[in-house]
């Protein structure tokens, strides 16, 4: 197996294809003897001495040149974006990489997992080891996601039900002032 990593390039783009600059990007190499355990690789696991995940790269995304991480085959790593492009949302998750050589040797496929709630693709480009990470723009509507989605609801419900508890009186106090009918 070749023991010299191998070089992959990575875009940050938009839903269009367009470059964006100034996301940050950091990789973490999994040192143990095992298979990387489920999930997210934490900012608490980081420096504990508990976690196997050991930082190898951070870099930041620009509209002149790609993102370049080195990888080696039978390593498992972890891809997380920590800052967004201005104007663009943070993914919920990360992304599990490892580098395959058994079918092509000179030019190896990466095998790419999602791993959260809301993390967009990372796709192959025409390019051999480029890749593109899409990223969405942030929303009109602010996204409460978690917690905060169901107070949203609630709040929205109450409001529909006071509408409605309004208009009921309205319409009674009417009839009565009326007459009925």
């Amino acid at each position: 197996m070749r023991n010299t990593p191998y070089e992959f390039d990575f875009w940050k783009v938009d839903q269009n294809g367009n470059e964006l600059p100034n996301a940050e990007f950091r990789l973490f190499v999994f040192n143990g003897t095992t298979t990387p355990p489920p999930g997210l690789v934490t900012s608490d696991m980081i420096g504990s001495g508990v976690s196997q995940w050991t930082e190898v790269r951070i870099q930041e995304s620009c509209t002149t040149d790609a993102m370049v991480f080195r990888m080696r085959p039978g390593r498992h790593y972890q891809l997380l974006e920590t800052i967004p492009p201005v104007g663009f949302q943070l993914p919920i998750g990360q992304w599990r990489i490892t580098v395959d050589t058994a079918v092509k040797p000179a030019h190896p496929t990466l095998y790419i997992t999602r791993i959260g709630e809301s993390v967009p693709a990372i796709t192959p480009c025409t390019a051999p080891e480029t890749y593109l990470i899409i990223n969405w723009a942030n929303l009109a509507l602010p996204f409460t996601g978690g917690r905060g989605a169901r107070t949203f609801v609630l709040s929205g419900a109450v409001v529909v039900f006071l509408g409605f508890s309004g208009a009921a009186v309205m319409v009674g106090h009417k009839r009565k002032s009326t007459g009925g009918l």
